[in-house]
């Protein structure tokens, strides 16, 4: 069994508990739940959705033009992203699992529930937008030149950090450093909901305050929103956001350890459907959730921990 902490985890445990079960621990080989039904959890944790192919290879294809950016036009990577898209689409809407890798194989054309025609346009739209944005938007072009001539590391792998059995991972998608300063830009497809992600970024900086080559320098933050081209003003990341969001961690890890040992002998009962509609909608596991009719909704890890502590 892995014990890697992650972010992704962390909104799964979040937003439902009986998906968090379903991800990390049904398919495990030594989960005892009948093989039929871990040969269906393995089938679904492969699929993705639109949103995500999207996500993804806009993810790509910034980092293609921040290490490789002189070589070609803005017209190119985005002729690229779409030629990308459309190819997964179709061989999405074809049934070609041949050629399919299992991680772009979408939950709208291999779900229970498919809508494919109206998600597939609109991730499409987002991620076109979000280029046009990434190399047009005055915010985003000031932000690429004002990282020229430092140090730039895209898609940092966090490593080092550690809670008891639990490693911390995650990525940073563009870290800038020089002996002084340490930058973090996180970009998003879409645009701002409200403040930033605290946890997210304290995690970043956490990792930034032990990293031996970044040690001692001021750490900021910000997010980048390709959706409509804007940049968040930089948060200065101080000794006590990191320990805030230790603390956080911490939270987190105390749940999860928990639910680990339901997980892992298969009480499926302990993870309680979150019943939210739009949250089950878009659930890859849909098709194999039981239906009940009243549950609990554990909406943050803090107020669900005295539940789990009352049932030890």
């Amino acid at each position: 069994m892995s014990y890697r902490y992650s972010y992704s985890r962390r909104i799964t445990l979040d937003t439902c508990l009986r998906q968090y079960f379903y991800q990390y621990y049904a398919a495990d080989k030594d989960c005892p739940l009948r093989d039929e039904l871990k040969a269906d959890v393995r089938r679904l944790k492969a699929l993705s959705n639109c949103d995500m192919l999207a996500g993804k290879i806009l993810e790509q294809q910034i980092r293609l033009h921040l290490r490789r950016g002189a070589e070609w036009s803005p017209a190119w990577f985005l002729q690229r992203a779409l030629n990308d898209f459309d190819r997964i689409v179709e061989q999405n809407r074809s049934g070609d699992t041949a050629s399919l890798r299992s991680d772009n194989a979408l939950l709208e054309f291999f779900g229970p529930d498919s809508a494919a025609q109206d998600a597939t346009g609109r991730a499409r739209g987002k991620l076109s937008l979000a280029l046009h944005h990434y190399f047009d938007a005055p915010e985003l072009v000031r932000l690429r030149a004002s990282i020229a001539g430092a140090g730039v590391t895209v898609g940092k792998k966090i490593s080092g950090l550690r809670v008891g059995r639990w490693i911390i991972t995650g990525e940073i998608d563009l870290l800038v450093f020089d002996a002084a300063n340490s930058r973090i830009i996180d970009w998003k497809i879409g645009i701002s909901h409200g403040p930033q992600d605290s946890l997210q970024l304290f995690i970043y900086s956490w990792f930034a305050s032990e990293d031996a080559a970044l040690r001692g320098t001021t750490i900021t933050a910000q997010r980048a929103f390709l959706g409509n081209g804007t940049l968040e003003p930089p948060t200065l990341l101080t000794t006590e956001h990191i320990h805030r969001g230790r603390a956080r961690v911490l939270q987190d890890i105390e749940l999860m350890d928990e639910l680990d040992q339901y997980g892992r002998e298969g009480v499926e009962e302990v993870f309680t459907p979150c019943m939210k509609e739009n949250v089950c909608r878009r659930c890859k596991f849909q098709s194999i959730c039981p239906k009940i009719t009243a549950a609990p909704n554990w909406k943050q890890t803090y107020e669900s921990l005295p539940l789990f502590q009352a049932m030890s």
